[in-house]
């Protein structure tokens, strides 16, 4: 009885067993219908998690990733619209122009089963790009004369990695010549002013430079300044003959004559008793100053040599010194001219001291470092276009005036 009590034991352990794993095959394999084992994989992305470019970048991808899992889909969840998800290259695409900065995105990938996505974190960094800007520096403004010849501009000063400078305004006849650093500067421009921009880039506009540059032609401004001789005596009209006002038609609008003759009046200053009119006194002295001029010529001298003036009211002493006053006054003019002394005509009386006159004006001229025109000697054998012994015609006023071109002018 024992024995098969026994048996029934045994046998009751073993159908419990077989019972065990069939259940256990139900549950873990099942049947998919043709009698074959279902498997089943959940979702999982893996590939690079950080990416380092620099600020001017092209635009790129990353690597591929890797994604896992059935019905899988990736979607970007959050991050920068610049990077964007490609399923079929499953990279992420990295549009160019984004600044230096972090930006991190978000991968999941999902079954739409949401307790079972998987995310991952991508994070791009842009570095700071050490680059130099833009730049350029130089010459802000030039006068020229009217009727000048082809120039050009001092040297510009360029900086900065990949930079380019272009002319975007400014009249045709003004170029950049990027060899030389210059402006370049045609004949042919008016009287006017003339604005020039010019542009450093490096193909980013918002780090563009520009600089403007201003070209002013004009004409220059001289002053005649002297006594009856300049102011145009013994001529029928002054304002049309003397020899300031034809000197005017013989440079064309290239210059501007002001006539500041005043006639009569003396180089030598007025001092306490003395009967002489002084050109420092006179309105026209003060006129001439405030014409700022960038050319004098002086021409006085004329009646300080008269005989009663040179020797009885010691003008002889003191002319040396006040001349030289007169000309450092023009010379220290805000408008810095340049400054010629004229020596004096020799169509006068004997008697006046045109000579020992003449001497003085040399020598201030080459003490002051002026400039000297030898009006004396043209003078000599003139004598048949004056018109009293001491002042000119017309004509005589027309031949001053081409020697005063020929002898400055011309040369300039």
């Amino acid at each position: 009885m024992k024995k098969m009590l026994k048996k029934f034991v045994l046998l009751m352990m073993a159908v419990t067993v077989l019972v065990m794993s069939a259940l256990t095959a139900c549950v873990v394999g099942g049947d998919g219908g043709d009698g074959e084992k279902t498997s089943y994989e959940k979702p999982g992305i893996s590939g690079p998690e950080s990416m380092v470019l620099t600020e001017r970048y092209a635009a790129t991808a990353t690597d591929a990733y890797t994604v896992a899992g059935d019905g899988v889909t990736v979607t970007k969840t959050s991050g920068s619209d610049s990077i964007a998800w490609n399923e079929a290259a499953k990279k992420l695409d990295i549009a160019a122009g984004l600044a230096a900065g972090t930006y991190p995105v978000v991968l999941t990938a999902s079954n739409g089963n949401t307790a079972e996505d998987k995310s991952l974190t991508f994070t791009l960094t842009v570095d700071v790009l050490d680059l130099t800007l833009p730049g350029i520096i130089g010459p802000t403004s030039m006068d020229l004369v009217a009727d000048y010849n082809f120039t050009v501009s001092e040297e510009f000063t360029v900086t900065g990695d990949g930079v380019t400078v272009t002319k975007t305004e400014g009249d045709a006849r003004i170029t950049w010549d990027n060899a030389t650093k210059r402006l370049f500067i045609s004949v042919g421009l008016m009287k006017g002013v003339y604005s020039v921009t010019l542009k450093a880039g490096n193909g980013t506009a918002a780090e563009d430079k520009t600089l403007t540059f201003t070209l002013t032609v004009k004409s220059f401004k001289v002053a005649c300044v002297g006594d009856s001789l300049t102011e145009g005596d013994g001529s029928t009209d002054w304002s049309v003959k003397s020899y300031p006002a034809q000197l005017q038609v013989l440079l064309n609008d290239a210059y501007v004559i002001g006539n500041f003759g005043a006639c009569g009046f003396m180089a030598a200053k007025p001092y306490t008793n003395m009967n002489y009119a002084s050109y420092w006194t006179n309105y026209k002295f003060e006129e001439s100053q405030k014409f700022l001029p960038d050319i004098v010529i002086i021409m006085l001298g004329t009646n300080d040599a008269h005989t009663s003036h040179w020797n009885s009211q010691g003008v002889s002493e003191r002319f040396e010194s006040d001349y030289t006053d007169l000309v450092n006054t023009y010379k220290n003019l805000d408008s810095k001219p340049l400054v010629f002394c004229a020596l004096i005509s020799g169509v006068a009386p004997s008697a006046w001291s045109i000579t020992a006159a003449n001497e003085i004006i040399a020598r201030v001229s080459s003490e002051t470092e002026t400039g000297l025109i030898d009006i004396y000697s043209w003078s000599l054998g003139k004598d048949s276009y004056s018109t009293d012994g001491i002042h000119f015609n017309d004509t005589g006023y027309g031949l001053m005036a081409a020697e005063f071109k020929r002898l400055l002018f011309d040369n300039l």
